[in-house]
């Protein structure tokens, strides 16, 4: 049986052999069909499995150049160490052509959250620090 493969399987082929390391495999096939979901999904679209960071990445073609690198094809890095119904589940709740304002707002709210807690660390290292040379200077200041 001859295998016939479309222009899309050559051009990520070509994509992925442009990385020097060789850490991607592309993920043609699998238990619960995702990769042909995500298909579905946006024809654009493909999954490899990343060796050196162990995580499947889902990438696309919408954007990419003649002479493009997975790095520019990059989408997302998919949480789960199984590749199962919560990929497509991520992949729709971050996808910003669906909720492209509300996911830059959560953006935004999870970065001030952020620099809420650095600024909160930072007081409580002065406050720290403070109570730690109160005494030395109280007993410089009776001498």
């Amino acid at each position: 049986m001859v295998r016939v493969y479309s222009e899309k399987w050559y051009e990520i082929k070509a994509i992925l052999f442009r990385d020097s390391y060789c850490k991607f495999e592309l993920i043609e096939s699998d238990v619960c069909d995702i990769s042909n979901r995500i298909e579905k999904y946006d024809k654009d679209m493909f999954i490899v499995f990343n060796k050196l960071k162990r995580k499947y990445e889902i990438h696309s073609l919408e954007f990419a150049s003649i002479d493009a690198t997975p790095k520019e094809t990059f989408q997302t890095t998919i949480p789960y160490d199984n590749l199962d119904c919560r990929a497509l589940e991520h992949l729709h709740d971050n996808d910003i052509r669906l909720h492209g304002r509300k996911i830059f707002e959560r953006i935004d709210q999870q970065e001030g959250l952020r620099e809420k807690q650095k600024q909160r660390e930072f007081k409580n290292w002065v406050h720290a620090v403070a109570n730690e040379t109160k005494s030395m200077f109280a007993k410089d200041a009776w001498l």
